[in-house]
């Protein structure tokens, strides 16, 4: 094999590294489906609209704090989505970002 077969093999192989790679990673959410949970809720319609959350407190079984971090509508990807869970249904959803300087 000459030395540009070498080459196109090892550029290959590391555009399909790459592509590996940026599969696995996933950017930040977005979070504008958080209009949509409403108070009562079961944890299954939760994560059906918004995924498993990125930070989960438990407590005692009876409840929980869910957090989802990403982008809101406003673009700030520092937003954090907390959904607070009593006896598995929804008791309430807020939505913090940064607020503007």
């Amino acid at each position: 094999m000459h030395k540009g077969g070498k080459y196109g093999l090892a550029v290959l192989a590391g555009l399909l590294l790459l592509a590996l790679l940026a599969a696995g990673c996933q950017g930040p959410k977005k979070l504008d489906n958080f209009r949509q949970v409403r108070i009562g809720w079961s944890q299954e319609q939760v994560k059906e609209l918004l995924g498993e959350p990125d930070k989960l407190e438990e407590a005692a079984g009876l409840g929980g704090v869910w957090q989802y971090h990403g982008q809101n509508w406003y673009g700030s990807h520092d937003s954090t989505l907390i959904v607070t869970l009593l006896g598995g249904r929804v008791v309430m959803v807020t939505l913090s970002a940064p607020v503007p300087r």
